[in-house]
């Protein structure tokens, strides 16, 4: 039975979207064939016009001449480019079941014409995202986003890991109020207001359990640029600064772990490294300048040097050497 017009010209965008591109055009003897399979059985004449119909609609379909051409839609959902890397994101995301990111998978790929999905499904070892359930992980920021929504705080009981005890209880109940969620190191984290300790603190959402969305108003300051506390020594309040500091080479290991490791070192005469890294002004940097005092000079801003000399004025025996020049 002859398909009616409209259903024609789905079946001929549908064909078009999921088989061809401007590398793999159709001619328009496979296109009639395959229609016909379709059991819409049109003629040359009616093809030509679904693609008409099909571009005075905003859809790209272009014909291209000579014995390689043929029928192909130009422009897709996503470029190549693009699938990939979504498709990649996927991939390597930790915090989904298996069944989610095959799903997820498939539609992303749905969205792609046959003749790239099998370049952009490409095999990616990953980490697993460890011993919490990924449901509860979800079911935390769940709740995390209504408290942000609401502008209320949280009760949560804050966990760790031990072993073959699993997941046990590390202290009191905590109430927050909510400020951001961030992404870093492969994980969520919740940027919030301790109201216990009058502070500003990051928390694993994968170790926070019994979360209670409270009928409290939200304490704490507005943080205008989140992403910024997630800056060395954050999470801070206070100034960003572009920081130099000088420190001797046997501490590398302890400054790429609190600056990141991608930290740019620059050799300097003897056994000294040079760094500048983007780094939040605060308790924090002091106490570690504290801790490292006769290993690190900060060169500067200005401003952080005279403030650090005048915290720490008289650098131990030890470290004249390093401060000298």
């Amino acid at each position: 039975m002859q398909a009616k017009t409209s259903d024609r010209t789905l079946l001929l965008y549908r064909l078009l979207r999921e088989e061809t591109d401007r590398e793999h055009p159709m001619s328009i003897g496979t296109i009639l064939e395959r229609l016909g399979a379709d059991g819409s059985a049109p003629a040359r004449k009616s093809v030509y016009r679904d693609a008409a119909t099909l571009r005075r609609n905003g859809i790209d379909v272009v014909y291209r001449r000579g014995p390689s051409g043929g029928w192909y839609l130009a422009r897709h959902d996503f470029t190549d480019k693009e699938s990939r890397l979504m498709i990649d994101a996927v991939t390597v995301y930790p915090w989904m079941t298996e069944a989610q990111r095959e799903r997820l998978l498939e539609g992303l790929l749905r969205l792609a014409p046959r003749t790239a999905r099998k370049a952009l499904r490409r095999p990616v070892a990953r980490r697993p995202a460890g011993g919490v359930p990924v449901e509860t992980v979800w079911a935390v920021v769940d709740r995390i986003q209504a408290a942000c929504r609401a502008g209320r705080p949280l009760r949560f009981r804050p966990m760790l890991h031990r072993g073959a005890a699993g997941r046990v209880p590390a202290g009191p109940r905590r109430i927050v109020s909510p400020k951001a969620l961030l992404w870093s190191g492969g994980r969520y984290l919740l940027l919030a207001w301790d109201h216990r300790e009058g502070r500003l603190r990051l928390f694993r959402t994968d170790r926070m359990d019994e979360v209670v969305v409270l009928e409290l108003a939200a304490q704490g300051p507005e943080i205008p640029d989140p992403a910024a506390l997630l800056l060395p020594f954050g999470p801070a309040a206070g100034r960003v600064e572009r920081v130099r500091l000088r420190c001797h080479a046997d501490l590398t290991e302890e400054v790429l772990d609190r600056f990141g490791q991608d930290t740019a070192l620059l050799p300097v005469k003897g056994d000294r490294v040079d760094l500048t890294a983007l780094t939040a002004i605060g308790p924090a940097l002091w106490d570690w300048l504290t801790v490292h005092r006769a290993q690190v000079e900060v060169l500067g801003p200005l401003w952080v040097a005279e403030t650090w000399r005048a915290r720490c004025p008289a650098p131990p025996e030890e470290a004249r050497s390093l401060w000298a020049h």
